[in-house]
């Protein structure tokens, strides 16, 4: 859009410039009119022969001749300015088209760059909807995982505390199993904790008998 407002504005100036140009030409064109009907007025008017042989003295002649020569060489100056100016105009004109075929050409790529944008952004539309879909489907299958682990770790874990209580049951002695089932209704009967050995202290701390 920049680029294309930049664009208008040279346009705007070229043709300005080409306004002021052409005003230009217009004033010399009829400057130079003006010095043609003079120069035909005075060819009408004088026989150029006559004019000069008619001069009083030299220096008369002279004038007369430089007068003559002068209006030859403004009327070479100002239909070499008008084909400067025309050469101008017709520049002016065309770097005009030029600017408006840039626009025109800045305009056809800036559609074609919308509907490229418009057509990733919808693909971009669809993969995010792939996107949320997979997403559900794969978030609701990582919580049936989830579930699955939970249930697996949860057999693992009694089959464990099951194999834990039957090895604690199967390692204990006929009085220790019957102990373990009530063991407050056995005190003052509790048995001896292995099947042979000898007493070597009593309970809690006593002095050594030889150190």
């Amino acid at each position: 859009d920049k680029e294309v407002q930049l664009l208008i504005t040279e346009q705007t100036q070229t043709e300005q410039e080409l306004q002021e140009i052409i005003k230009q030409l217009e004033s010399i064109k009829e400057s130079y009119r003006h010095l043609i009907r003079q120069t035909n007025q005075l060819n009408l008017s004088y026989n150029r022969s006559l004019f000069f042989l008619s001069s009083t003295n030299f220096n008369q002649l002279i004038r007369r001749a430089y007068h003559f020569r002068q209006i030859e060489i403004n009327r070479r100056k100002k239909y070499e300015e008008i084909q400067k100016l025309q050469s101008q105009v017709k520049s002016k004109k065309n770097l005009i088209i030029e600017k408006k075929a840039s626009q025109v050409d800045l305009a056809l790529a800036k559609q074609e760059e919308i509907n490229a944008l418009n057509q990733i952004k919808s693909s971009q539309k669809e993969t995010i909807s792939f996107l949320k879909t997979k997403e559900h489907s794969l978030s609701r299958g990582l919580r049936l995982k989830e579930q699955e682990t939970k249930k697996i770790t949860k057999e693992i874990l009694a089959i464990l505390e099951d194999e834990k209580s039957n090895n604690k049951t199967n390692n204990l002695t006929p009085e220790a199993r019957l102990l373990s089932s009530n063991f407050s209704s056995n005190k003052g009967k509790l048995p001896w904790p292995v099947s042979k050995g000898v007493l070597i202290s009593q309970f809690g701390k006593t002095p050594h008998p030889i150190l």
